[in-house]
């Protein structure tokens, strides 16, 4: 949030001044960044919406059925643990 209201800062101070060199990159980097948390935050969610729907209480029980839409027993066979 901080880079976020920093590059808005630098945006006003642009306005009727001198251009800020480097602005527009900083801001399309910012962006990209941004739509990726989005995109990821949508795959958490739709995760957690997925568990509700499929009646997760325990997510240890869970995470050993093999319906759970949590990929917690997945990653951690790739982990290398099958035990856990």
């Amino acid at each position: 949030m901080d880079e976020i209201s920093d590059l808005l800062d630098a945006r006003r101070r642009g306005l009727g001044a001198r251009r800020e060199p480097g602005l527009r990159d900083r801001v399309v980097t910012k962006l990209a960044e941004v739509e990726a948390r989005i995109a990821d935050l949508g795959v958490i969610r739709d995760t957690l919406r997925s568990a509700l729907d499929f009646g997760c209480d325990d997510l240890l029980t869970c995470a050993h059925a093999p319906s759970c839409p949590i990929p917690f027993a997945a990653a951690a066979e790739d982990a290398g643990c099958g035990s856990c």
